[in-house]
């Protein structure tokens, strides 16, 4: 299998998504956008895409070029593009997930592990409070994390 990540902050890391694509022996080409990498012009190359999210909003487009040729969406909610099969939906956010042919999109952090955490809660005050929590809360989120990888790439056909 081939994967294309697209990365859009230095500071997403791939989390629990770079362990599973490891654990199948997935290839995976990392794009860094926020560097200037240009992204690959066919997208039909690559068995599956991981665009991973950042600190921005995409009407950013100004400060983060790059937002211009991929979707990224966290704080605002969207429409899937036609053709695509809703995934996952909360009480708070009723579009969370999507898939739409060999792309999935989700609006909620599914690969976040010790790393991510501590990075993105560093400079709060309860940092300590927070990371002292993830032990009681990490095995449902691994197993869940799994699981939906699992589903996910189970569709995907094995071209390379």
């Amino acid at each position: 299998m081939k994967a294309l990540r697209l990365i859009h902050s230095e500071t997403e890391g791939a989390g629990t998504i770079g362990d599973y694509l490891a654990s199948i022996g997935a290839f995976v080409e990392n794009v860094a956008l926020y560097a200037g990498a240009p992204v690959p012009p066919d997208a039909s190359a690559y068995d599956f895409i991981v665009s991973m999210g950042g600190p921005m909003n995409v009407y950013e487009e100004e400060m983060y070029p790059f937002l211009k040729t991929v979707l990224q969406w966290h704080e605002d909610t969207f429409d899937p593009p036609a053709g695509a099969v809703h995934l996952a939906r909360s009480e708070l956010c009723p579009r969370q997930a999507f898939r739409c042919k060999n792309s999935a999109a989700l609006q909620f952090h599914l690969e976040v592990n010790h790393a991510i955490l501590s990075a993105w809660v560093s400079e709060l005050r309860q940092e300590n409070q927070i990371l002292e929590k993830f032990p009681e809360f990490n095995p449902g989120l691994s197993r869940s994390a799994r699981q939906i990888y699992e589903n996910f790439f189970a569709d995907t056909p094995d071209k390379r």
